[in-house]
């Protein structure tokens, strides 16, 4: 009797499509699960978001020159942005301000002020306000300062 696949989907013969001459199921074609890399992601995000910076709590040596702490947004439309960031006092000690277009947006901190100038261990908080022609946002996070000697 010949394999017909639609009468018998998961057949078991002599002679499978490999010509190994040994009994077995056939394998689909496809795979059965979907792969994707989440890194690669081309869908604009639904809604205003900030994110928690990493690495959080952020630590500097008093001699580093390229640590950081990446800070993440994601826009659903294009947006006017400004983030500032606060010591625990409410002192704005740090703005960023860019037109950016609708996605998922980072940028890195130093641990420094406005004026260039390393700021102290402590808590800070950071700031998200976007306005676009739809809506405006402010979201906070918080994140800790730590200093080596």
């Amino acid at each position: 009797m010949p394999y017909v696949k639609e009468r018998f989907p998961w057949p078991m013969y002599g002679h499978d499509r490999w010509h190994t001459s040994q009994y077995g199921f056939e394998l689909p074609d496809e795979p059965s699960v979907r792969v994707e890399d989440r890194n690669q992601s081309h869908a604009l995000p639904a809604t205003f978001a900030l994110e928690q910076n990493y690495p959080n709590p952020f630590v500097l040596s008093q001699n580093a020159t390229s640590h950081f702490t990446e800070i993440r947004f994601a826009l659903p439309q294009a947006a006017q942005v400004q983030i500032r960031l606060f010591d625990i006092l409410g002192a704005e000690v740090k703005t960023w301000a860019m037109m950016k277009p609708a996605g998922v947006h980072q940028f890195r901190w130093n641990g420094r002020d406005n004026r260039g100038q390393p700021l102290p261990s402590g808590v800070y908080f950071y700031r998200l306000e976007a306005a676009s022609a739809a809506a405006s946002v402010s979201l906070t996070k918080k994140l800790l300062l730590m200093r080596q000697r």
